[in-house]
């Protein structure tokens, strides 16, 4: 936040204390905002309560006031924990990683979606160790680099990835 510009809280998403366990919406009250999105006024006003906005992120703040962002709210897997933190801890164990995403499956399950250095097959045994402390998830997926959705801007269309897994899983 920046003091007497931004302030932020975190909102519940069930009714239940925010934690790390149960994260809360993020919102922000701040004079440095976008006043619509160009063509989408309805689903811009959708995010806004009572002049809080609602950033589209999931997290959850200490005691000391620290916010911790999981992750967007469209890419939360519920029981799963943050997508984030997992992805991050799999770059950081596996040299050989150039991607990683973890969408939803279509049993809602958390499906690693993993592409390596030039192509080559991941190791199942690196790949046991990596994931070891982290939640369960269903086997990864590999891939190629350019296989996946990307925006304009490279990012990964995650939801468009979930669903293109769901149709290869029902074998469309």
């Amino acid at each position: 936040a920046f003091p007497g510009m931004t302030t932020v809280r975190v909102v519940s998403r069930d009714g239940r204390p925010v934690s790390a366990a149960s994260p809360g919406y993020i919102e922000v009250r701040t004079n440095g905002r976008v006043l619509t999105y160009l063509g989408e006024a309805e689903r811009y006003a959708e995010q806004e309560h009572d002049a809080w906005w609602r950033m589209g992120d999931v997290g959850y703040r200490t005691r000391w006031g620290c916010l911790h962002l999981l992750d967007r709210e469209v890419d939360v897997i519920p029981g799963f924990g943050s997508t984030l933190t997992a992805e991050d801890a799999l770059f950081s164990a596996l040299d050989e990683l150039v991607e990683v995403i973890i969408v939803p499956g279509p049993d809602g399950t958390a499906v690693p979606v993993v592409c390596t250095r030039d192509d080559k097959p991941l190791d199942p045994a690196a790949w046991a160790r990596a994931t070891a402390g982290l939640p369960p998830m269903a086997e990864p997926v590999q891939r190629r680099l350019e296989e996946l959705p990307q925006t304009a801007t490279i990012k990964i269309k995650r939801l468009e990835l979930a669903k293109a897994l769901g149709d290869e899983s029902r074998g469309r």
